[in-house]
C-alpha cells in the first residue's frame, strides 16, 4: 500500500503562482488558438509534484485513517480488558488531522488493519442485571454525522459490582464511520415512553374470561341481578381474578343488550396485571408486557398494547394483601 506525502513549502509558491498562470494560460489559448499553452501548463505542474513527492510504502495493507490522537499504542485490543474509569475519561476527541500544521516526528495518519473494533464502558449495573459474558445485544448511537445506528455487539469482558459494571463490546460493523473518533455515546435501550409503574405493582392472577358483549360500563348483571364490577374489556375479553365470592365459575351473567341472552362463566386464564384505585376501591387490571423496557425497581408498558390503562390511574404499589374490590384509602 502506497502514500503520497507533499512538501508543503515548495508547493506554497507554486499555489501562489497559480492565478497568474491560469491567466498566461489564457490568454495563450485565445491568442493561439490550440491547447498547447494548457498542456505546457499541465507538464509544468505534474513536474512541480513530482519533485516534491515521495512514496512510501506500508507493511500492512488497511484503511487509511487522516486523524491521530496519541493514544493508538495506549488503547489497543490488548489493554481494552483492564481499562480503569479515569482511563476511559481521559481518552480524547482532540486528533491531527493530515494536511494540519505537526511538530516533526508527529504521526499525521494511521492504518486500520481490521473491521473488528471494541467499545470499553462503565454502565450503571442495574441496566445490565441479565447480562453475561459472551451475550448478543443490541445497542443504539450516533455517528458523527448525526445518522442514528443500531449495531450488534458481543459482550466480550464483564466485571460486575454492586454500582457500576465495566464491559468491552466486541463491534465488526461501523467500523469506517467511527474509526476517527476516541470517545462515543450509547444507549443500551431505545427511548422508551410509556406508563411508568412500580415492579412491586405487577402480579399474577388467575382470571375469570368474560365475553366483551356481556361487559357494559366496566361491570356485569349476574342472572339473580346483581351487577359486579370488571372492568373494562381487553379485546375480546373482561378479566376477573378468581377466588372471590361476588363473581365465580359457573355464576350466569346476562347480555346487557338482550336480558334473554345469558352466558355462563368457564373459562380461566393466568395474566399478569396492577390493582387500579381510581374510586378507592381495588380494581384488577391486566397488563401486557410486550414491547415494554424494564429494570431492576420500574417498568415502562407500551400504551399501545394497555389500553386499559390511563396515564392518571392510581396504581397500588404494594398489593400483596390486596383483593379485588377492597376498600382503599390514600
Amino acid at each position: 500500500m502506497s502514500f503520497v506525502v507533499l512538501d508543503v513549502e515548495a508547493l506554497r509558491d507554486f499555489t501562489n503562482n497559480a492565478q497568474v498562470k491560469q491567466e498566461t494560460r489564457n490568454q495563450s489559448i485565445l491568442s493561439s488558438g490550440t491547447d498547447s499553452a494548457e498542456a505546457a501548463q499541465k507538464q509544468q505542474a505534474e513536474t512541480v509534484i513530482a519533485e516534491n513527492s515521495r512514496t512510501y510504502t506500508a507493511l500492512e495493507g488497511g484503511i487509511l485513517c487522516l486523524e491521530t490522537d496519541g493514544c493508538e499504542s495506549e488503547f489497543t485490543p490488548d489493554t481494552v480488558g483492564n481499562l480503569s474509569e479515569s482511563d476511559i475519561k481521559q481518552g480524547t476527541d482532540s486528533s491531527h488531522v493530515a494536511g494540519s500544521q505537526v511538530a516533526e516526528g508527529e504521526n499525521i495518519f494511521k492504518i486500520v488493519t481490521s473491521n473488528v473494533w471494541y467499545i470499553a464502558a462503565y454502565i450503571d449495573s442495574d441496566y445490565v442485571l441479565d447480562w453475561e459474558q459472551g451475550d448478543r445485544h443490541t445497542i443504539y448511537l450516533t455517528d458523527p454525522i448525526g445518522q442514528n445506528i443500531e449495531m450488534d455487539v458481543i459482550v466480550e469482558t464483564f466485571v460486575p459490582d454492586s454500582k457500576k459494571t465495566y464491559m468491552v463490546l466486541r463491534a465488526s460493523k461501523y467500523m469506517i464511520e467511527f474509526m476517527s473518533s476516541r470517545n462515543l455515546s450509547f444507549e443500551i435501550d431505545k427511548v422508551q415512553t410509556g406508563y411508568k409503574i412500580s415492579n412491586s405493582s405487577i402480579v399474577e392472577n388467575t382470571l375469570i374470561k368474560i365475553p366483551a358483549e356481556y361487559v357494559s360500563n366496566g361491570a356485569v348483571t349476574k342472572q339473580n341481578g346483581t351487577t359486579v364490577s370488571v372492568g373494562e374489556p381487553k379485546g375480546d375479553y373482561a378479566y376477573f381474578p378468581v377466588g372471590y365470592d361476588t363473581l365465580v365459575l359457573h355464576d350466569v351473567i346476562l347480555n346487557p343488550d338482550d336480558n334473554s341472552d345469558s352466558y355462563e362463566l368457564s373459562e380461566v386464564e393466568t395474566r399478569q396485571g396492577v390493582y387500579i384505585m381510581n374510586t378507592g376501591i381495588a380494581q384488577f387490571y391486566t397488563i401486557d408486557l410486550e414491547g415494554s423496557t424494564s429494570n431492576s425497581t420500574h417498568t415502562i408498558l407500551d400504551p399501545a398494547r394497555n389500553t386499559n390503562l390511563s396515564i392518571y390511574d392510581r396504581v397500588v404499589v404494594d398489593p400483596k394483601n390486596i383483593e379485588a374490590d377492597d376498600m382503599l384509602y390514600k
